[in-house]
């Protein structure tokens, strides 16, 4: 599977720069901040938001930083912890 892009819902809808601000954002509690985009033309991948749902029934998401076009930096993934939160890896 492609690795995904992702939008932070700031009010301008910015790419994230690194894992590391991702990291700060679940920390914060905020994962409703980060919405998914699929890149694969075959649509077998989730687009939305963040959500431990999302994460149930689809597993763990790949994703690539700053973005899937122009730039990929930094390659992570989205899961669930053992406590059942999101986190990053």
């Amino acid at each position: 599977m492609s690795a995904q892009g992702i939008f932070i819902l700031d009010g301008m809808d910015s790419r994230p720069k690194s894992k590391a601000q991702l990291k700060k954002i679940l920390a914060a509690g905020k994962s409703e901040m980060l919405a998914i985009e699929q890149v694969s033309a075959f649509g077998e991948q989730f687009q939305g938001k963040l959500t431990k749902k999302a994460l149930e029934e689809w597993g763990e998401i790949t994703f690539v930083v700053p973005s899937p076009y122009t730039a990929r930096n930094s390659f992570g993934k989205f899961y669930l912890n053992k406590q059942g939160e999101i986190a990053v890896k």
